[in-house]
């Protein structure tokens, strides 16, 4: 009798970041500067095994409240951070 050939099962899981595109769309930041504020400090990302970077839908907030300072106090990012 032979053995039987152990079976590979995969679990298919949603991701719950969002990538610099939605990321944009949902904060009207240009991704470009999305990336900047991560260089920065300001914001925080993700990246996945493929090296595409995430944000968490928390971060959103973030984003607006960075822009508040920016655009109603005239706070650089510097002083933002």
């Amino acid at each position: 009798m032979s053995t039987p050939t152990p079976v590979t099962h995969y679990v298919l899981v949603r991701r719950t970041g969002l990538s610099p595109d939605a990321f944009a769309e949902r904060t009207g930041l240009h991704p470009d500067l999305a990336r900047k504020l991560v260089a920065l400090g300001l914001l925080d990302a993700h990246r996945d095994t493929g090296g595409e970077m995430s944000f968490e839908p928390s971060e959103v907030a973030h984003a607006a409240r960075i822009q508040r300072l920016r655009t109603g106090l005239g706070l650089n990012y510097s002083a933002i951070g």
